[in-house]
């Protein structure tokens, strides 16, 4: 249910997964579309599309960590930082494009919406904000200004959002859902 959730923009997955640039661009409906390249945008959507960028820079204290996941139910659950805004369970989805965070944290940080997405749920398209996270962090990983859709969760109980590629996307990555550890290495700068 968590992966229909981001079920219009799942097919971005490879593009993403390889350091892909994917471009959006909204139509005449307000629906946001996401493609591979420039070339895939119609020509009268080409002036307001905006490339779908994860972050500003990325940083790390050291390069390789074990992040130890939590199981609940079907979903593994991995602890993310929020600057000052302290530390939250969110779920780890490798199928998500964007990662999502709850309006209780986006409220309890003071984030304004820069933008809004219209995102398929498993039920209907939902217009939903689209916020700046001034930093996000696992272990001692560090995104900075990453956009999150907000969206609570179905039946969230302590899960405050959902981690995408988005934030996988900068680093190599290795899941063991035997041990429950999630191996993260910093990619070499360019």
């Amino acid at each position: 249910m968590l992966r229909s959730i981001l079920k219009a923009l799942a097919y971005l997955l490879p593009a993403l997964a390889l350091g892909g640039t994917v471009m959006t661009y909204k139509d005449e409906n307000g629906t946001l579309h996401a493609v591979m390249n420039e070339n895939e945008i119609p020509e009268k959507y080409r002036a307001g599309s905006k490339k779908l960028a994860g972050s500003t820079s990325t940083e790390s204290g050291s390069g390789e960590a074990n992040v130890k996941l939590v199981r609940e139910r079907n979903s593994l659950m991995i602890e993310v930082g929020y600057g000052a805004g302290g530390t939250h369970l969110m779920v780890l989805d490798t199928g998500a494009s964007i990662s999502m965070i709850s309006k209780k944290v986006v409220l309890a940080l003071g984030l304004q919406p820069i933008d809004y997405a219209n995102i398929q749920t498993a039920s209907s398209l939902i217009k939903a904000p689209v916020v700046v996270m001034p930093e996000i962090s696992v272990a001692q990983f560090k995104v900075f200004n990453m956009k999150m859709v907000v969206h609570d969760l179905p039946g969230a109980g302590d899960r405050q959002g959902l981690l995408g590629v988005d934030f996988l996307n900068h680093f190599k990555m290795e899941l063991d859902t035997e041990t429950g550890l999630l191996h993260l290495k910093q990619k070499p700068k360019k």
